[in-house]
């Protein structure tokens, strides 16, 4: 299977932007069978509904809505979108035969970020890392980063090891579950709880079924959003 990721097409000359797309969608064709990627997909294609957005880019985004709903393409290219705010995304690209499932990449369970700190804290590029961190720190750190991401959880990991090499000036480096917790004191997290949970919130009303929910959040979606039943 092929991969290709469509980037931004627009162009500022007359014409242009609607000769990218010709040939963009062409050379999707000549892949198939493809998968196409489109990452940011609030901010990359165009809005029919929108009033900043020029008759160019409503043109090609109705070109481009047309390729995706044409039958000769089914089974020959699967698309993929990922966006931080799916309620942004013109409700045209989400509908069946375009963008059939909607599934929301929620925040990791206190289990999942253990997991995350450990894939970090071993790294095959450095073989002097190492670790030493007891049951009772693990369940600190687990309870104060939740809702932080992979991310946080990697730059966290980074600034220990940093710090380490300026301080201890030794060839082996070793991360103690005191550092750990430190650095997430001192850390500050680019996105506000507040705005982070509005995120999940976003993603969690717009899925396509609550079997793309994991099992430990079904019963959250149920009360967030007044679903009567048992949660699955």
């Amino acid at each position: 299977m092929n991969f290709l990721e469509l980037g931004d097409f627009r162009s500022k000359w007359v014409g242009e932007s609607e000769r990218i797309l010709s040939k963009v969608l062409e050379l999707i064709k000549s892949y198939s069978p493809v998968i196409v990627f489109i990452d940011e997909l609030d901010q990359s294609e165009g809005s029919r509904g929108t009033s900043s957005n020029s008759d160019v880019d409503k043109r090609t985004f109705s070109k481009l809505l047309q390729f995706m709903s044409d039958t000769e393409n089914r089974g020959k290219v699967l698309w993929i979108g990922a966006s931080n705010r799916p309620d942004l995304i013109d409700a045209a690209l989400k509908r069946p035969g375009r963008f059939d499932l909607k599934i929301p990449f929620l925040p990791q369970n206190a289990d999942e970020r253990k997991e995350t700190f450990a894939r970090y804290l071993f790294d095959e590029k450095i073989p002097e890392l190492s670790s030493n961190i007891s049951d009772i720190e693990w369940e600190e750190i687990k309870k104060s980063t939740d809702g932080y991401t992979g991310a946080e959880i990697e730059e966290i990991v980074n600034s220990c090891i940093r710090k380490k090499i300026m301080e201890d000036n030794t060839s082996t480096i070793q991360i103690l579950g005191s550092n750990l917790i430190e650095a997430i004191t001192e850390f500050n997290p680019g996105i506000k709880s507040k705005v982070f949970q509005d995120m999940v919130d976003v993603s969690l009303a717009d899925i396509t079924s609550i079997d793309l929910i994991p099992i430990e959040w079904r019963g959250d979606w149920k009360k967030r959003f007044n679903i009567q039943g048992e949660a699955i």
